[in-house]
């Protein structure tokens, strides 16, 4: 499939090309199992132009096979129908199906499946295949536990999958073992791809208690769920100290809850980890951060006080804050009140609980 047209201003022109292609990838490869994984945003001009595209895919598919599928589209939150269409095509190119569009072939849930430390909700198998493939740092058997089970077995009408899944907890079986009984149960990815999967979890099975936590806690962050990440990372801080892991691992780690705790506005509790991190490693942009945490959270009058206490002055001072009072002076413009204040307090209101759920 060649690239999405840039420059085309017709919604009609955009998708008459995606489908003359995809129906040419179809004519070419002869594939048996043409399945489709689209992502979509939730507004009503979006959900048009993606219902336009799977009517089309449906009614060639259905030519060409004569067999009886739907499909849905899973919901990502992007707000340009342009980067919904370029979503779209990323998917159709992702993988060794080459461009194979990925159908849901089993019942859509009416109540979602919701991983709450995400803010995700899940309609499918499909889409849970997906999810535990793509985010098994984030996996833990809680999540695999009783609520999924029921799930599965109510919503999804899968009562067999639920009870090996219930059986296989019962009787102490792996994490791994349980994404995998998922995964086969869904025709979504190949022998191989499994086959990766369940080689990245082995070595995730060889990392100590406090590395594993580490990755579940950096996506988090990544995702921009601050609040779960500071849980995961003052959980690793909670266990015993373990020098393999050295001085970087730990320096990492406060750094990282630094700035978690930055980004929530906890600016005293990201002075203390910044402060604890520079202790382990002498690092010069971690002094920076631990000297613009304590300038946001003080006075101007105490902030001076406790910089002279620690004996950071003059020109030393005066670098460190350099960059803190440049962005200042660049905000003044972005502090103004918008025009459409309403709208505006809506979208930080959800940001804020985008970024404070609870792992």
């Amino acid at each position: 499939m060649h690239a999405f047209a840039a420059g085309n201003s017709s919604k009609k022109g955009v998708l008459l090309e995606i489908l003359r292609n995809l129906k040419q990838q179809y004519l070419v490869q002869r594939q048996k199992n043409l399945r489709m994984h689209a992502f979509a945003a939730g507004n009503s001009s979006k959900k048009g132009v993606l219902l336009e595209i799977l009517r089309n895919l449906k009614q060639q598919y259905l030519v060409q096979r004569q067999k009886n599928f739907w499909m849905h589209a899973f919901a990502t939150g992007n707000s340009s129908k342009k980067g919904v269409l370029l979503e779209i095509l990323r998917n159709l190119n992702r993988g060794s199906n080459m461009g194979a569009v990925l159908i849901c072939s089993q019942e859509q849930a009416k109540t979602p499946y919701y991983i709450e430390s995400m803010g995700i909700r899940l309609y499918s198998m499909e889409e849970l295949a997906y999810f535990l493939y793509q985010n098994i740092y984030l996996v833990d058997k809680q999540m695999l536990g009783v609520r999924l089970w029921d799930w599965i077995r109510t919503e999804i009408g899968n009562g067999e999958l639920a009870e090996r899944l219930k059986k296989g907890a019962e009787a102490g079986s792996s994490l791994q073992n349980m994404v995998l009984t998922i995964l086969r149960n869904v025709d979504y990815y190949t022998p191989e791809e499994l086959e990766q999967l369940s080689s990245k979890m082995k070595i995730l099975n060889t990392y100590q208690e406090q590395e594993r936590l580490k990755l579940r806690a950096d996506e988090y962050f990544i995702n921009g769920n601050y609040q779960a990440a500071v849980y995961e990372y003052e959980k690793i801080l909670n266990i015993r100290q373990s020098e393999r892991l050295g001085v970087d691992f730990y320096a990492h780690v406060w750094n990282n809850l630094g700035v978690c705790c930055c980004r929530l506005f906890l600016f005293g509790r990201a002075a203390k980890a910044f402060r604890t991190s520079y202790q382990y490693r002498k690092d010069p942009e971690v002094l920076k951060e631990y000297v613009c945490a304590m300038r946001l959270g003080l006075s101007e009058e105490d902030f001076d006080e406790a910089m002279g206490l620690q004996n950071i002055r003059g020109e030393q001072l005066k670098s460190l804050t350099e960059e803190y009072d440049r962005l200042m002076e660049e905000s003044s413009e972005h502090l103004k009140v918008p025009q459409d204040l309403p709208g505006r307090l809506y979208e930080l209101e959800r940001e804020y609980y985008r970024n404070t759920r609870y792992a």
